[in-house]
Order: structure tokens, then sequence, then C-alpha cells
């Protein structure tokens, strides 16, 4: 059996790509990625100088857009990947099973790929092909078959394949090997439905408090506070330093969203699916509502009870 190649965060990524159909190396993509989300940042913020000189959201601005751009272009192809790893789970079993079932019914192994090929199961038949393609080469079952820990990004795959090599090694028969492992595998993927279910309302409690509940209780507090400074100004001479402290609180609750937003959507995917780096998913989501409920619930407050 060859030794376990060391993996490293670019090697993982750069699976994923290359899974999702990006042929390019992941340290230039991602550096790229970098320079692009800078530079736009950059550019999004001298605009709006240009729009709206003196614009209050000017300090959090430029560091919610580089957010969302690095989110675009690093963990949203991250995530499509992921998604695509699990439209080839859902049919893995059943391609297994029919392999299985030829086997045990006197076939041999070219016979059950090619009608697991010929299946036309989403994704799963695409990669079997390849497999097909091996075992014409000339490689063994078991050679061939690690073809799929090559192409799919997916440690359940690739734990379910070492174990059917290995279990095939000892002795044991690979089409009753194959058939047990076809009913494990639907049972991991019933109880990660499960836990879906689950832990439904524990998600949605912490999407609700992120990225509503907090944001409009701290826009409250803010215009709330702009509200008594105009009445006090009014009345008593007000050092000019107290609105510098107004704008300092507001930047404070801003960076404490953008915090908050951040670890409650790698939590809430860490909850849903046992797996944080999902959370680049729904993060540019949050962020935005989050954002916009809480500039938005300022202006409306100011707007209405203005002073």
């Amino acid at each position: 059996m060859p030794e376990p190649e060391q993996k490293t965060f670019f090697k993982i990524y750069q699976k994923h790509l290359y899974f999702l159909g990006i042929k390019l190396d992941s340290k230039k993509w991602i550096l790229l990625s970098l320079i692009a989300s800078l530079a736009l940042s950059a550019a999004s913020v001298f605009l709006l100088f240009v729009l709206r000189p003196g614009f209050d959201i000017l300090l959090i601005f430029p560091f919610i857009v580089f957010i969302l751009l690095i989110d675009v272009f690093i963990g949203i192809p991250y995530n499509l990947a992921l998604r695509k790893v699990d439209a080839f789970e859902k049919h893995f079993a059943d391609a297994l099973k029919q392999i299985a079932d030829v086997l045990q019914s006197g076939g041999t192994y070219s016979l059950a790929i090619e009608e697991v090929v010929e299946a036309d199961y989403p994704l799963v038949s695409n990669a079997f092909e390849k497999v097909l393609r091996r075992l014409d080469e000339g490689q063994t079952f078991r050679d061939a078959l690690r073809t799929l820990t090559e192409e799919v990004p997916s440690k359940n795959i690739e734990r379910l394949v070492d174990l059917i090599v290995e279990l095939s090694l000892s002795g044991a028969k690979l089409s009753d090997v194959l058939d047990d492992m076809a009913d494990d595998f639907r049972e991991i993927k019933e109880i990660e439905n499960e836990r879906k279910s689950r832990t439904l309302m524990q998600y949605l409690f912490l999407a609700s408090g992120s990225a509503v509940i907090a944001p409009f209780i701290f826009s409250l507090v803010v215009a709330i506070i702009n509200i008594m400074y105009k009445v006090l100004s009014q009345i008593v001479a007000v050092p000019e330093q107290a609105m510098a402290n107004i704008v300092f609180l507001s930047l404070i609750f801003e960076f404490y969203i953008l915090a908050e937003i951040i670890f409650s959507s790698f939590m809430m995917s860490y909850i849903r699916d046992g797996d944080y780096k999902r959370g680049f998913l729904i993060l540019p989501f949050l962020l935005l509502i989050a954002f916009a409920i809480f500039f938005l619930g300022k202006f409306l407050v100011l707007r209405f009870i203005s002073v």
C-alpha cells in the first residue's frame, strides 16, 4: 500500500479547484484573489470618497468590501466544490451496490464498472469511467479504485475506498465488502442529514442573533446617543470631543459586528455540517444583512426622531 501523501492547505484547495473544473495552481489563484480584493476594495473606497466625502461608514467599508471579495474569490469556489462532492456522495452508495450485484452474479470487474458508467449516475459515472480506463490499462481493481480518491476531494470517499482495499487485501470477498460498504455509506449520509435537521434551531438562533438582533440593538444605541448629543448641545455647551467619541463608539460596534459575523458563520457551519470551512458560503449573506440592518436602523431612527 502506498504511503499516504502529506496534505497541505494548498494541495487540498488545489484538489477542490480541479474538481470544480478550475485548472489553475492554488497558490496563484489565492495570490491573484488577494491582489484583486485589495485593489477593488481600495478602488471602492476612493469612489465612495468622490461620491460622498466624509461618509460615516468609510472606516469600516474597506474591511467589509475586502472580506466579501476574498470570500467570493477564495471561499465560494471551495464551497461550490463541496456541494459538488455532496452530489457525488449522494449516488456513490448506489454505484457500489450495483458493482457488488454484478460481481455476485459472476460478472467481471470491467463489466461491473461499465454498468455503473452506463447507468449515468450524476458525477459518479464520470469518475468511474476513469476507473474503467485504469482497468483497461492493466491496473488491478484495487489500484484503479484509488482513482476516486485522487479525483474527488472527499474524506468520506477516501476513507471508504481505503477500507475497501484493506478488507479485500485481508482476504474478504470483494463483492460482500462492496455491498456492506454501500449500506454503511448510506447510514453515514442519513446520520449527516439527521444532524442537519436536529441542529436547525441552533443554526437559526445564531443566524438571527448575529445578523439581525445584535446589529439592530447596536444601531439603536448609536442613534439614541446621537440624539442625546444633539439635545444636550442645544441646552449646554458640549465639547467637540464628545462627537468624536460617539463616532469612535459606532466604529467599535461596527468592528464587533464584523468579527461576530465571521465567527458566527464558521460556528454555524461547524454545528450544522461538522465542517467550519463551509462558513465561507454563508459569510457574505450574513455580512450584508447585518450591516444593512445596522446602518438602516441608525438612519431610520435619526430620520424619524429628528431634533
